[in-house]
């Protein structure tokens, strides 16, 4: 992901400068928000995560996403590749999900989790301990109704 890069200008612009003529440049980026958990299942708390997450990173003053390959566009005038098209990809699996998709959305909770920190209320912290626990019946690893919805977007790039 170019926008967690220090300077991602200068990160895309060297990626470019390695695509040989007629190559192609392939950056994932996020998208929407995902979501995992059913309705009435810690409702909100996601959306109050990712609320803290965007407030965190305000308040850092980092600049994620100041120059993400949403400016890719700019980049052939200064040495990097053409721009290309932005698809979509939809992440759906439907539920029940597979230990791996599990896996990796436990590992996503508890980087929200240590993210957050102190900035949980205690009932989001009650609650977020508990899709944590791996021995939970409602504990993401147990649930059968935890599923995947995510939109990623690649962006390409040609290099002429």
């Amino acid at each position: 992901m170019a926008h967690h890069l220090p300077e991602p200008v200068a990160g895309l612009r060297a990626l470019g400068a390695l695509i040989r003529p007629g190559g192609l440049l392939a950056l994932r980026e996020g998208g929407l928000p995902t979501r995992f958990l059913p309705d009435g299942v810690a409702p909100g708390l996601l959306a109050r995560l990712d609320a803290i997450g965007e407030d965190l990173v305000t308040a850092a003053d980092i600049r994620w996403g100041s120059a993400a390959p949403r400016r890719m566009a700019g980049l052939d005038a200064r040495g990097g590749p053409a721009a290309g098209r932005e698809p979509e990809f939809p992440a759906r699996p439907a539920a029940p999900v597979s230990p791996t998709v599990r896996q990796y959305l436990h590992g996503r909770l508890a980087m929200m989790q240590e993210l957050a920190g102190d900035h949980l209320t205690a009932p989001d912290a009650e609650a977020l301990s508990g899709l944590l626990d791996p021995h939970a019946a409602g504990g993401v690893l147990r649930r059968p109704d935890v599923f995947l919805l995510g939109v990623s977007t690649v962006h390409t790039a040609e290099r002429s």
